[in-house]
């Protein structure tokens, strides 16, 4: 009786544990490509609920100013489809842009990026023939670094076990992206990334681990600092909880 009663308590728990709502996106971030100076940039990024619990949006937040968010703001079902618009005002920004939209919510990861970029051709590019606006374009465009995610929450990781997750780092600029250092303070993370040099149109990739012998609430911050003038300097901020399995040696010794 004791047992059936540890199974159903157990069968509850992870249900209870996983019953939530997912957010899958057709795609995170959206290339615009060149448009003209002046013009607002608009995309709806849409997103399907695929997991068992309806999803509420509680706040979308944009990078800058220059960029407005909007998005379903009534509980998307399980199957449903919801929105989130991120609207890019190019006025007096010439030049190549990178935006971020964070989208905070009740779902599985409760904060997610997505990303507009493009190029906005100067007014006074506009009537050059294509050579010369080539020529200014990539004169106003150097190396620019899109990171693929800002925060990452490993969430409970077994003691002694070893966990990864990759983060995309997007060189969307004219000319070679260059990391120049990456800075991190707790042992607990440990980093690796495929080059140090990104060529237009070329991502890196950085390898994110955690793994320790002890029990910890781990915060941490990778400082990445680059060659991108405009965006020199990224954080991508690092979370988990290290923590023992006791119910593995329950069982075990119940067993035995």
């Amino acid at each position: 009786m004791k047992k059936i009663l540890l199974s159903l308590i157990l069968s509850l728990a992870c249900t209870t544990l996983w019953a939530q709502g997912i957010m899958t996106f057709e795609k995170e971030t959206h290339e615009f490509g060149d448009i003209e100076e002046g013009t607002i940039a608009t995309y709806e990024f849409e997103f399907t609920n695929t997991g068992d619990q309806p999803i509420e949006i509680t706040r979308v937040q944009a990078a800058c100013g220059c960029t407005t968010p909007e998005w379903t703001n009534k509980p998307i079902f399980p199957g449903e489809k919801g929105k989130i618009k991120a609207s890019y005002n190019s006025q007096g920004r010439p030049g190549a842009f990178n935006k971020s939209v964070s989208v905070y919510s009740n779902a599985r990861k409760e904060l997610l990026s997505l990303f507009i970029t493009g190029f906005v051709k100067p007014k006074q590019a506009v009537a050059q023939d294509g050579a010369k606006f080539e020529e200014a374009k990539i004169n106003l465009a150097p190396p620019v670094a899109q990171i693929s995610k800002f925060v990452h929450d490993f969430g409970k990781v077994q003691i002694g076990e070893r966990v990864k997750e990759q983060i995309f780092i997007h060189n969307l600029g004219q000319n070679t992206l260059i990391i120049q250092s990456i800075e991190n303070k707790n042992k607990a993370i440990s980093f690796g990334i495929s080059t140090v040099t990104v060529a237009p149109n070329q991502p890196a990739t950085l390898e994110i681990n955690i793994e320790s012998d002890k029990l910890q609430m781990v915060e941490d911050e990778l400082i990445l600092h680059t060659n991108d003038p405009k965006n020199p300097k990224h954080i991508i901020k690092i979370k988990g909880e290290i923590f023992e399995d006791f119910s593995k040696q329950m069982f075990k010794a119940k067993k035995n």
